[in-house]
């Protein structure tokens, strides 16, 4: 992709989806933390510091193309980018959800570090699909995620349902 001489990002896509992007993030950690002109980088326990750089890192990418967006002032381009952001949101809200569920039951606790290593893009996105007079959410797989690492998602997304349905008291018109 690029050393830290030639350093480029893609502000066309999905930035945390994007390979190109994803690489970006890593030489750029690697070079920030080499520099180490911040050695005060807020530490989480459960993270490594080359994880909180990328993040920084896309949060920060993200603000440069929100303001590269507003520049090209293309309606249509917007509407876009605002149903991506939200389907990246829902995936990041999938992915979280299940994190909480391998932190909480201790049958999914060895779990943990396969999903942290499959992260947010590792997760199903979805999009709003015209069908006839209506409109329905049609779930969409990464190409390259396997079934069997779906079915084990599924089995997380179960742990969920538990934890919020304690003795299986599900609520009326909750989710099954």
């Amino acid at each position: 992709c690029c050393t830290v001489t030639d350093f480029k990002v893609q502000l066309n896509s999905q930035l945390r989806s994007s390979l190109w992007n994803i690489h970006a993030s890593s030489v750029f950690a690697r070079s920030f933390i080499e520099e180490d002109k911040y050695p005060n980088i807020p530490q989480n326990p459960n993270r490594e510091k080359l994880s909180v750089v990328k993040d920084a890192f896309f949060t920060c990418l993200s603000n440069i193309r929100s303001k590269w967006s507003k520049e090209a002032n293309d309606p249509e381009e917007q509407a876009q980018e605002k149903a991506s952001n939200a389907a990246m949101e829902r995936k990041r809200n999938r992915y979280n959800r299940r994190r909480e569920v391998c932190q909480r039951l201790t049958s999914f606790n060895d779990q943990l570090p396969y999903l942290e290593q499959l992260g947010a893009a590792g997760m199903s996105s979805d999009e709003w699909v015209a069908n006839g007079e209506h409109t329905e959410l049609v779930i969409i797989e990464p190409e390259w995620r396997s079934t069997v690492v779906t079915l084990w998602l599924r089995g997380i997304d179960y742990g969920y349902d538990i934890l919020r349905h304690p003795g299986n008291q599900a609520l009326p018109g909750a989710r099954p």
